[in-house]
């Protein structure tokens, strides 16, 4: 597989993917670049020459179908690495699960999303838990922010 080459169309931006272990990764570029065992980890460029992301990974049976993690992020976990030995990740301490609510409940709780968290586990002495967020808590906002996604609780600020 040495020298391999593709046209390397992004066809998406932005996608949200679930690792094996479900952890939520992020921002991913889908792109047609072909990835094979052991050429991971090579640059996306763009028509410039400009590295735009890091070629990751391939769902196995999905033709022509990869991944790759935006140059940005990399440079963040890189600096990361440098400045704390490892990646600091904010932590919450709540296993949570979307689901649907009845357009009856989104009128009285005045909450426009067709899905809400329900929190499974809550690990103790979490930030979750000092909040008081107990196991089977509906979780509707985050501040003034409405969490119709479990991706909505990690990206509010």
């Amino acid at each position: 597989f040495q020298s391999t080459v593709s046209a390397g169309v992004v066809s998406a931006v932005g996608r949200s993917l679930r690792a094996k272990d479900q952890r939520l990764i992020e921002g991913i570029i889908q792109t047609d670049v072909a990835l094979n065992p052991g050429n991971s980890g090579g640059p996306l460029v763009d028509s410039k020459g400009i590295v735009v992301g890091i070629n990751t990974a391939i769902i196995m049976g999905a033709q022509n179908i990869s991944f790759s993690v935006p140059a940005k992020t990399a440079q963040w976990v890189v600096s990361e690495l440098f400045a704390h030995g490892h990646v600091r990740r904010s932590y919450l301490g709540v296993n949570c699960e979307m689901r649907p609510v009845h357009r009856s409940f989104q009128r009285q709780h005045g909450f426009d999303k067709p899905h809400a968290c329900l929190a499974r586990q809550i690990v103790p002495g979490s930030p979750a838990a000092l909040a008081g967020i107990q196991p089977f808590d509906v979780l509707l906002f985050i501040g003034d922010t409405p969490i119709g996604a479990d991706e909505a609780i990690y990206n509010t600020q």
